[in-house]
C-alpha cells in the first residue's frame, strides 16, 4: 500500500494548464523560479485524518445539525462514514491489545489507508471529471456547454474554493476563539480533522445553494498578450461582505477565467421554471444551457491585470504564472 502524504491543496490538473515545457513560473517574495505541478501547492499531510475524541464528534454533529448539514451527502457517506470506520478500527485495537494478540497486518494498513489517503483519492477522483470540462472550455472559445458540464463547474469552484491552507487555517483560528471547542483539548492533527470534516459539507452546501438558485457562470476569454495568474489560494468570494450576493472570477489557464455570481437574467419565477424543465437525470448529458447558466464574454488587458491584482493581494505566499511576462506585467501595475 502506499501512502499518499503529498497532499495538493491546488490541483496539479489544474496548475499544468499553466505550463510552458511542462513547468511553470513560481513567484514568492519578488522572487521567480520554474516548477512541476507535483513540487507545488502541496503540504505534507495536510488532508490526514485522525480519530476524534468522543465530546468532539458530538460537537460536530451539533454543528451539522445547527448548519443544516445532516442531509447532506458529504455528512452521511463520508463524514460520519470515517468516523464510523475508525471507531471500528479502535474497538479492533483495543480489543487485541486487552488479549494481548497482534494485529493483522491488513489491519494496520486500513488504519493508515484511512489516515493518509482517504482525502487524498476522494480529491484525485473528483479532479478527474472536473478536469474533462476545464479541458472542453480551454480547447474551443465557444463550447457547448451542457447541464452536466454547468454541473462541473458549480462543484469544481465550490471544490478549489474551501480546501488551501489560507482557509482551512482561517476556520481553525476562528474556532479557537469559540467557548464550544475550549474543554476540548484538541490536538492540532483533531483540529484539522474537525475543520477537514466541515469544510467538506460547505463545499457541498455552497455548490447546492448555487444550483438551487441557477447562479450563473460567465467564461472569459482573455483576448490579450497579458496571461492571467493564479495562486495558491485562487478561488475566494469577492462580495464576502455583501449579502446574499457572490462573485467568484477563477482563472482557470492563462487564457480563460470563469466568473460565479447570482444570475441577473433570470426572476425567480423564470429560474424555477428552467430548474424544472431541465434538471433531467435523462437528458443531463445533452441539455445545452449557453446563454441560460452559460455566458462568454471577451476579455481586454486592463481587466486582466485588474483581476491578476486581485489574485496576487488574495495569495497566501506562492503565485503561479505561465511566463516572466506575465509576473512583469503584474509588477508594474501592482507597483501603480
Amino acid at each position: 500500500m502506499e501512502l499518499k502524504r503529498r497532499h495538493h491543496f491546488v490541483s496539479r490538473f489544474y496548475l499544468e494548464n499553466w505550463y510552458e515545457e511542462n513547468s511553470l513560473i513560481v513567484l514568492k517574495n519578488n522572487k521567480q523560479y520554474k516548477r512541476s505541478s507535483k513540487s507545488v501547492a502541496f503540504k505534507q499531510d495536510f488532508y490526514k485524518i485522525v480519530p476524534l475524541k468522543t465530546q468532539q464528534i458530538e460537537l460536530f454533529k451539533s454543528f451539522a445539525e445547527k448548519c443544516n448539514f445532516t442531509k447532506l451527502q458529504a455528512y452521511k457517506e463520508v463524514c460520519l462514514k470515517i468516523i464510523e470506520t475508525q471507531d471500528i478500527s479502535q474497538s479492533i485495537s483495543k480489543v487485541a491489545q486487552e488479549l494481548d494478540i497482534n494485529l493483522p497486518i491488513d489491519l494496520e494498513n486500513m488504519d493508515q489507508d484511512i489516515s493518509y489517503n482517504t482525502f487524498e483519492d476522494k480529491f484525485f477522483n473528483e479532479e478527474d471529471k472536473f478536469s474533462t470540462v476545464l479541458s472542453k472550455i480551454i480547447e474551443d472559445v465557444h463550447p457547448m456547454i451542457t447541464l452536466n458540464d454547468y454541473d462541473m463547474l458549480l462543484l469544481f469552484i465550490a471544490f478549489q474554493l474551501v480546501k488551501t491552507p489560507k482557509k482551512i487555517e482561517s476556520i481553525m483560528k476562528l474556532d479557537r476563539q469559540m467557548d464550544s471547542h475550549a474543554d476540548l483539548n484538541f490536538t492540532q492533527d483533531e483540529h484539522r480533522t474537525f475543520t477537514i470534516f466541515m469544510t467538506q459539507c460547505y463545499q457541498e452546501y455552497f455548490y447546492r445553494l448555487w444550483a438551487s438558485k441557477a447562479y450563473e457562470i460567465t467564461i472569459y476569454h482573455n483576448t490579450s498578450d497579458i496571461g492571467f495568474i493564479t495562486s495558491d489560494d485562487p478561488c475566494f468570494d469577492q462580495k464576502t461582505h455583501v449579502q446574499n450576493e457572490v462573485l467568484i472570477q477563477l482563472p482557470i489557464s492563462p487564457k480563460f477565467m470563469i466568473e460565479l455570481s447570482s444570475n441577473s437574467l433570470l426572476n425567480d419565477d423564470e429560474k424555477s421554471s428552467v430548474l424544472n424543465s431541465t434538471y433531467d437525470n435523462n437528458y443531463i448529458d445533452n441539455t445545452v444551457v449557453n446563454n441560460i447558466f452559460i455566458n462568454f464574454i471577451n476579455y481586454n488587458e486592463q481587466d486582466v491585470l485588474n483581476l491578476n491584482s486581485k489574485i496576487f493581494n488574495n495569495k497566501d505566499v506562492y503565485i503561479y504564472a505561465h511566463s516572466k511576462k506575465d509576473i512583469e506585467a503584474l509588477k508594474i501595475n501592482t507597483r501603480d
